[in-house]
């Protein structure tokens, strides 16, 4: 095996309790579903998996543009964590410093871009909700992991970006299948993708390469793709998830990255 299991605060659980510890039920509200969807018969192959140009190996982590995983909890707050992770990058390419912005806030307040707090959201609805009302460093609004009342934070020097900062001008959507486009797009920066985690493997992952069993067809969490390489011959992506520091390699986790194999989540 490329990877290891462990005994962590998920064995002890059935793959129903831990779907509904790590709400990656939340696919099922109209807000997660409508923007990740179920994935088609897989009756074409991925294009082309040669690094072509592209650097052999990427690593956002190691480049200080990442902030460390959250731990969720029983909150279905990947979107909102995940979606900021992007921000928090951008912001890290323009001014050399990293942010770390308010998860909590978008779960609390973006309900009236469509996002429906602990049970799910959209990438599209969080940018949105930041163009109309800025967002807060996570310091003055810090995470809960459960829905409350939203704060509006008046004070500018509270804000990390404020109402106008920034202007959603195009959201990249790279087509199924599309390494290219992928490769192409994470030269730029972390992006967030969608994966299927309801596996056992998943939810007690150690380290290693993640390489196990067929896809589902249903994607259900959404996770931070912040580099890939190479390990003894197999290539991986290198996901953030947000089970925590005490998951995986230190809340990350390396996934095959081989289009041939269809495995993994």
């Amino acid at each position: 095996l490329s990877y290891t299991l462990e005994v962590n605060r998920f064995t002890a659980m059935t793959q129903e309790e831990f779907t509904r510890q790590t709400w990656s039920a939340s696919s099922t509200s109209s807000a997660f579903a409508s923007e990740v969807n179920t994935l088609e018969d897989d009756k074409q192959n991925m294009r082309n998996n040669s690094l072509g140009g592209f650097p052999s190996d990427l690593n956002w982590v190691k480049r200080g543009a990442v902030n460390s995983p959250i731990n969720q909890g029983s909150c279905g707050s990947c979107y909102a964590s995940e979606t900021l992770g992007t921000i928090e990058a951008a912001c890290w390419q323009k001014t050399g410093v990293l942010p770390k912005l308010s998860v909590q806030g978008i779960v609390d307040c973006s309900w009236e871009q469509g996002n429906e707090g602990c049970k799910g959201g959209q990438r599209s609805n969080t940018l949105a909700y930041i163009e109309d009302y800025g967002i807060a460093y996570s310091d003055y609004y810090p995470y809960e992991a459960k829905e409350q009342m939203c704060k509006k934070i008046l004070n500018n020097t509270k804000l990390c970006l404020k109402r106008g900062d920034i202007t959603i001008n195009d959201v990249i959507e790279i087509e199924r299948f599309d390494l290219d486009g992928l490769f192409a797009q994470l030269q730029e920066g972390p992006i967030v993708i969608a994966i299927d985690d309801k596996h056992r493997e998943w939810q007690l992952y150690k380290g290693g390469i993640l390489d196990f069993s067929p896809c589902n067809k249903i994607i259900s969490h959404m996770v931070l793709l912040v580099g890939y390489g190479v390990e003894n011959g197999k290539s991986y992506w290198t996901i953030r998830n947000t089970y925590g520091t005490g998951w995986g390699e230190g809340g990350y986790a390396r996934i095959i990255r081989d289009p041939k194999a269809k495995k993994g989540p």
